[in-house]
């Protein structure tokens, strides 16, 4: 980019000397100063602001920019944007364009940044800029993924530099070149490029970079012995206070992984010795520690772990020292309670990307193992209480006489404390980080239901321990709980399997061989069972056979030949015989609709299709026949009702007409009150004695006599509704 200064300078000359162009130079002079200057100088302090947070020139993430840098940038495209339109004619365009595209780059605009730079090349042809401009287009795609497009640039580039004898560009096309091949992950390549680039002279700050990139190239190979030459020699290249003690660090690490503990803990006592690295103590003593423990001097180690996690807690190395302290705990001392913590303090620190997913892994399989024993200890004495009754009284009595002490040497405490107040010498409280036990609790369940927890959570520990913490003797504890105590658990076969895979991991065989054999031939419907086949080389077993299966495929045989009867007799027998087959569901459909279309028994499909919806409710045929189903009982519902309505009418009716007959037959049957003259009774005899006969009618004339009332003629118009409800 041009000087500010003597571009300057140049303009002051020109405007006296040379009168007869006095208009462009007044045109250039003023656009300087008017723009160019103010976006020149807020560029430059944007630079070196995010040049001070890139440390790392092989750092393949662009960094994230201050606020105020990129408010800086921000302005820059502003006023660039205003030579470029309205001082186009000046001089100013192609640094204007220039700065406009790394400004972008920066804010990490990528694809604008690569129209501004190829614009430059478009529209200032002759532009001393373009070499750069070329360099940050490489750069452009290799961050918008155009990586081939990038390397064949760059491979250019590097020509072009080598040609104009430009060292500065041709190292710097050498550096991105490197980036690109590390984003690719190809660091074979990378390497080869960098021992290329050892050659050139370039600046200082490339030459150290470059020779901790080749230890980082070589670490990331496991090169470790590569990678240790790298880093000691990074000394040669007069480096910067953070790579000349990081480059020592990362020597005696590679000397550590090179199984060289002792020569590491004296590079790095060596670092510590000097004054001017307290402020990186916690670096030191993380690579100390992890020597120590490598030498398996676990006191020293955990000694400069813990002075860590005291004075640097809030660093980086605070969260490793953390892991590495619970992992001592969990492996080396076998104290899980203390490993709990110490993973739990190290997931809530911060750590490094080496460190992160272990941590994170760690911590929840720990949390996982605090819950499984605080479940189990918890089962275990409420399966004693329940069994004891006398075990609960006697634990709640402990309880309390503790609590008692304990509240005693609290009081004391505090008095102690109080006169330690007094002359300035208060102690600390050395219990109040204790864990308050919880008063014993009476069960709530069941023995049967414990008994179901009691076998889950132990074959939960079981493999928890075997399969994640790999202590098999804890494995083989906890799987024998589930199968010499609870044989009719759900879990007690897959318990089983477990515990002959124990017998393989410790190469006993011939436990191993028993307890498979034993699985082969009782489990033949589990999923274990071709896993010990396979162990055993036996046939495999066909989990999906259903005995139903051949049974169902008789009765369609046997429907396709139009022999009904038989066949809804052998469907309607599958859900008896096999009611846990997936063929009982589908039987029972079939055998309703034999019973509704082919043999047109619409009521019998309809109990049939009852048994269907009632036995099961949640299979397709059942929710297939559901709607149907509730239309035939609402329909049957229909008629009763009308068939009772009927029937209480006809009741009603013979009821009134019984009534109106009594009427009738007592006003036959009432006695005359005129007694008539023998000369009357004389003339008359024959009328009385015909009329007698009606007032008197015989039995068979009483019988048949409702038949020509109009009542009867009512009733009998009603009678083919009674034949269809009757019928």
């Amino acid at each position: 980019m041009k000087n500010r200064g003597s571009k300057y300078f140049l303009l002051l000359i020109l405007l006296f000397i040379l009168p007869s162009t006095g208009c462009n130079v007044w045109y250039d002079f003023t656009t300087y100063f008017n723009l160019y200057y103010n976006a020149s100088y807020l560029f430059e302090e944007a630079e070196i602001s995010i040049s001070e947070q890139r440390k790392d020139i092989y750092s393949i993430n662009e960094p994230s920019i201050a606020n105020n840098a990129n408010q800086s940038l921000t302005k820059v495209i502003e006023k660039c944007s205003k030579i470029l339109q309205f001082n186009s004619e000046s001089s100013f365009v192609d640094d204007a364009l220039f700065m406009t595209g790394k400004a972008f780059y920066y804010q990490k605009l990528f694809p604008r940044a690569l129209r501004k730079f190829e614009e430059l090349i478009a529209k200032v042809p002759d532009s001393k800029l373009i070499p750069e401009a070329e360099l940050w287009i490489a750069k452009t795609q290799s961050e918008l993924k155009s990586y081939e497009l990038a390397l064949q640039l760059l491979s250019e580039i590097k020509s072009k530099a080598v040609k104009d004898n430009n060292e500065d560009l041709l190292s710097l096309a050498f550096v991105e070149e490197i980036r690109t091949y590390k984003r690719l992950e190809k660091y074979s390549d990378a390497l080869r490029l960098t021992s290329e680039l050892m050659k050139l002279d370039a600046q200082g700050y490339i030459l150290y970079q470059t020779a901790f990139e080749i230890g980082e190239l070589n670490q990331t190979i496991k090169n470790y012995s590569a990678a240790a030459a790298a880093y000691s020699s990074v000394n040669k290249y007069s480096p910067s206070f953070d790579y000349e003690f990081n480059s020592q660090i990362k020597f005696a690490k590679m000397l550590r992984l090179l199984n060289q503990n002792e020569e590491a803990v004296k590079v790095l006592s060596d670092l510590r010795s000097e004054d001017k690295n307290s402020q990186s103590f916690d670096a030191i003593d993380f690579e100390m520690g992890m020597a120590y423990k490598e030498l398996g001097e676990y006191d020293n180690a955990y000694q400069k772990f813990k002075f860590i996690d005291t004075a640097f807690a809030n660093s980086v190395n605070a969260g490793l020292a953390r892991y590495e302290m619970g992992e001592m705990f969990e492996i080396d001392v076998f104290n899980y309670d203390s490993a709990f913590v110490y993973y739990q303090k190290a997931q809530s620190s911060t750590s490094n990307i080496e460190y992160a997913q272990k941590i994170k892994n760690k911590a929840q399989l720990f949390n996982k193992y605090r819950t499984l024993l605080g479940n189990q200890l918890s089962f275990m004495r409420q399966n004693e209480y329940l069994i004891d009754s006398t075990a609960f009284e006697r634990d709640s009595i402990a309880f309390s006489v503790e609590q008692e002490k304990e509240l005693e040497e609290q009081q004391s405490n505090e008095v102690a404390a109080a006169f330690g107040n007094e002359r300035g010498n208060a102690q600390p409280n050395l219990r109040q980080n204790t864990q308050v036990k919880s008063a014993p609790q009476r069960p709530t369940v069941s023995l049967d239901s414990l008994s179901v927890l009691l076998s889950k959570n132990s074959f939960e520990m079981g493999n928890l321990f075997f399969t994640e913490l790999f202590v098999y003797d804890s494995a083989y504890y906890y799987y024998k709980i589930v199968v010499d105590n609870y044989p009719d658990s759900k879990v007690y076969p897959e318990a089983l399997y477990s515990l002959g895979t124990y017998y393989y991991a410790i190469n006993d065989s011939v436990k191993g061989d028993s307890i498979y054999n034993h699985i082969y031939d009782t489990y033949k419907t589990l999923q274990i069972v071709n896993a010990v086949a396979s162990q055993l080389n036996k046939p495999l077993i066909d989990l999906n056979f259903d005995p139903a299966r051949d049974v169902y495929t008789q009765a369609e045989s046997l429907l396709t030949s139009n022999e009904y009867g038989k066949s809804f007799k052998h469907f309607y027998e599958i859900h008896k015989a096999y009611p846990n087959s997936e063929y009982a569901p589908k039987s029972l459909f079939t055998s309703g609709w034999i019973l509704e279309e082919k043999l047109t028994l619409k009521d019998s499909a309809a109990v049939v299709y009852d048994s269907l919806v009632t036995k099961f409710p949640r299979s397709v045929y059942a929710q297939k026949v559901n709607p149907k189903l509730n239309f035939y009982k609402q329909e049957k519902t229909r008629l009763e009702n009308l068939r009772l309505d009927s029937l209480k009418k006809i009741e009603d009716e013979l009821r009134q007409i019984a009534v109106e007959d009594s009427i009738r037959k007592a006003e036959l049957n009432k006695p005359k009150e005129v007694v008539p003259t023998p000369e009357e009774n004389s003339d008359t005899k024959e009328i009385d004695e015909n009329e007698g006969d009606k007032e008197n009618p015989s039995e068979e004339e009483q019988q048949f006599s409702f038949i020509k009332s109009e009542e009867f003629r009512g009733t009998l118009a009603l009678y083919p509704i009674i034949n269809i409800l009757f019928c």
